[in-house]
């Protein structure tokens, strides 16, 4: 009899191995999936939303363009948010130098812009805006330059302030993720062309 039970006792003791080990087996991809999850809302998330993501551009429009008269036309300055958070626009504002026909000269390699237009950064909007997840706002500033205007080169400059809600910072900061400082400065330049086939 006591054989018997001996050899009884063996499949079932087998069987509660298999089961045990199931367990652990479930207990670890339970516990990968939760780091993977971990790890691409870190990526996906808080990373995103502590770093900008923002697009910035200059862009410059001939309204009229007359040998007799002023030239006219608009500076636009372009800034999309292409973060998962909302964010604020402080202070838009431009800069703007030209140069006549018949002009040269050049400056650390670049060209030289002998005139500028008066006041220095113009400003396109000096209140704090906020902006959308995925939304362009456009700023524009009209302007006017001598008639024999060839080219012009602008500066757009902004501060920008990232809102990434309490729990995101929170988050990011006891895992170490990497951050700007708020708010963080923006600076974009380009040079244009002023055409002379404008409409009047």
């Amino acid at each position: 009899m006591q054989a018997r039970g001996a050899l009884g006792a063996g499949p079932r003791g087998g069987s509660r191995w298999v089961v045990f080990m199931g367990d652990v087996a479930a207990i670890i991809t339970a516990t990968a999936a939760l780091v993977a999850l971990v790890g691409g809302y870190v990526q996906l998330v808080v990373r995103r939303a502590l770093l900008p993501c923002i697009e910035f551009d200059v862009e410059f429009l001939t309204l009229s363009c007359s040998p007799a008269e002023q030239s006219v036309g608009e500076i636009l300055c372009k800034i999309r948010n292409h973060g998962p958070a909302v964010g604020y626009v402080v202070n838009v504002r431009c800069r703007v130098r030209y140069r006549l026909a018949g002009e040269s000269g050049e400056i650390r390699s670049e060209p030289f812009f002998a005139h500028e237009l008066p006041g220095g950064f113009l400003v396109l909007d000096p209140e704090k805006r906020f902006i959308q997840p995925g939304v362009t706002q456009w700023y524009r500033k009209p302007v006017t330059f001598p008639a024999n205007t060839c080219l012009i080169h602008v500066w757009g400059r902004f501060e920008y302030e990232i809102s990434a809600g309490k729990i995101s910072e929170l988050v990011g900061r006891l895992l170490r993720q990497p951050h700007e400082e708020n708010p963080i400065r923006y600076l974009v330049r380009r040079t244009f062309t002023v055409n002379d086939d404008a409409e009047q």
